[in-house]
C-alpha cells in the first residue's frame, strides 16, 4: 500500500464534502456542497437520511482501512482469512443497504425504475466488480502464501490482480458515494414533487 493510494481514496471519499454549494438534479446528478450545509440539510429534513448516509460511509472507510492495512497481519493466516470474510461481509451489506435505500425512495414506489437505474447503475456495477475481484484477490493471496505467509510471493497474475482491485476500489468508492449522496436528497420521498415532475414531462 501506497501512499498515492491511500491519498486518492480519501479525496474520493471526502471530495464531495469540500465544495461551496449544492444542487441536484434527477436527470444528472450533481451536488456541490459544504460540509456544514450538507450536516445541517440532512438533520433539519429527516434525521434518518444522515444516519443511512453515516453508516453507508463508515462501510467505505472500514474497507478503505482493511485494503490499506490488512497484510500487517498477514503473518497469521487464520486471522487474515477472519478479516477478509469481514471485508466481503461489508461489501455485500453496503450493496444491500444502497439498495434498500434505493427501494425506499417514492420514485422507485410510483415505477420509474428505468430512471433510477440509469442514474444508479454506475454504482450498482462498480460495487459488484469490485467484489469480485476482492474475492479473487484474497483467495489467490490465500492460496499462495497460506503455509509460509511471511514469504515473497508475488506471481505476475497477482499482481496483476491486485493492481485491478485497488483501482476498482477508487471507482467504488466514488460511484457509491455519489450515489448515497443522491438518495439522501428528501425530494425522492415527497409525493408532491414527483407529481410535478410527471405533469412537467408531460
Amino acid at each position: 500500500v501506497t501512499p498515492g493510494y491511500l491519498c486518492l481514496c480519501f479525496v474520493e471519499l471526502c471530495s464531495p464534502l469540500v465544495y461551496s454549494t449544492y444542487t441536484f438534479d434527477l436527470h444528472c446528478c450533481t451536488y456541490p456542497v459544504t460540509p456544514r450545509c450538507l450536516i445541517i440539510k440532512m438533520l433539519i429534513t429527516q434525521i434518518k437520511y444522515s444516519v443511512v448516509l453515516f453508516f453507508q460511509l463508515s462501510l467505505l472507510v472500514i474497507d478503505l482501512a482493511i485494503n490499506a492495512f490488512g497484510d500487517k497481519i498477514r503473518y497469521n493466516s487464520g486471522l487474515l482469512l477472519l478479516l477478509y470474510i469481514i471485508q466481503d461481509s461489508l461489501q455485500v451489506l453496503s450493496l444491500t443497504v444502497l439498495f434498500i435505500s434505493i427501494f425506499q425512495t417514492n420514485v422507485f414506489q410510483a415505477g420509474f425504475v428505468e430512471l433510477l437505474y440509469a442514474r444508479f447503475r454506475g454504482a450498482v456495477v462498480t460495487a459488484m466488480i469490485y467484489l469480485l475481484l476482492t474475492v479473487c484477490l484474497q483467495t489467490w493471496a490465500l492460496t499462495e502464501r497460506w503455509d509460509t505467509p511471511l514469504s515473497y510471493s508475488w506471481p505476475t497474475f497477482m499482481g496483476i490482480l491486485y493492481t485491478l482491485q485497488r483501482a476498482a476500489s477508487c471507482f467504488h468508492y466514488y460511484c457509491y458515494k455519489k450515489s448515497i449522496l443522491c438518495l439522501t436528497d428528501p425530494r425522492l420521498y415527497d409525493d408532491n414533487w414527483i407529481t410535478q415532475q410527471i405533469r412537467e414531462s408531460r
